[in-house]
């Protein structure tokens, strides 16, 4: 398998390494007084930083340089202002991070590359779906107030609060039975109806406001004649004492 150029590279500055190491050695070999290692104030072309041995007091021709490839500068996070810029598929307005990486053979000669990640890549996006609310960032469950029947949420979670009767139609409040009502409700018959007992007319009732006759009241003329029936009158004639 062949190598790449960066991987050749590689080998290349291992082997320098490795040459430096065997200059080191055959110094040590001889009269060593002492070794120094200092980083250069200015970096050999294309390295983010050399650094120079002196054995002593004396520098090395060799110097020790770090390569900048890969190695990250800095990283900012900014906002998509023109459209597909400064990557395919931005947004105006998108949040991105811009990552600037060493990078000793730059296309554009710099030194540097740019690595742009979009921020909506690394995080999910959620939207409120049916029965809940988002706000702020928090979600909530969404209770609709025209139809709530005492249903009502708060931080200690859903509640639906007991109906409260009203009166002859008026008041009250929608909500859940309460187990009384419920009681109540159970002992009432199937089909059963409420019956009122006027006060206008004797012997009727009303059923559903329909009056309807339970007893047929004699009137004084039926009085009358019935007791003539039962006592008859002695005028029209008879035997006596």
């Amino acid at each position: 398998m062949a190598l790449t150029e960066a991987q050749l590279a590689k080998i290349a500055r291992i082997k320098d390494l490795q040459t430096l190491a065997t200059k080191v050695k055959t110094l040590f070999n001889s009269s060593v007084t002492s070794v120094d290692l200092a980083k250069d104030t200015t970096a050999t072309e294309g390295y983010a930083a050399s650094y120079t041995l002196s054995v002593n007091g004396t520098p090395l021709s060799t110097k020790i340089n770090i390569p900048k490839d890969f190695l990250v500068k800095s990283a900012t996070l900014a906002t998509v202002s023109t459209a597909d810029t400064p990557y395919t598929g931005a947004a105006i307005g998108d949040k991105y991070i811009d990552f600037v990486i060493n990078a000793k053979d730059a296309s554009d000669g710099t030194g540097a590359e740019h690595i742009y990640l979009p921020v909506s890549d690394l995080v999910d996006t959620y939207t409120a779906g049916n029965g809940l609310s988002l706000s702020s960032g928090a979600f909530s469950v969404a209770i609709d107030s025209t139809n709530a029947n005492g249903l009502s949420v708060s931080a200690s979670g859903l509640a639906l609060a007991t109906a409260t009767a009203s009166t002859s139609g008026t008041g009250g409040s929608n909500g859940a039975m309460s187990a009384t009502d419920k009681e109540k409700l159970n002992g009432i018959s199937t089909q059963a109806t409420k019956t009122t007992v006027t006060t206008e007319k004797a012997g009727t009732i009303e059923i559903d406001g329909v009056s309807k006759v339970i007893v047929d009241i004699a009137t004084d003329s039926d009085v009358t004649a019935m007791m003539d029936e039962v006592f008859p009158s002695s005028s029209g004639g008879g035997t006596g004492e």
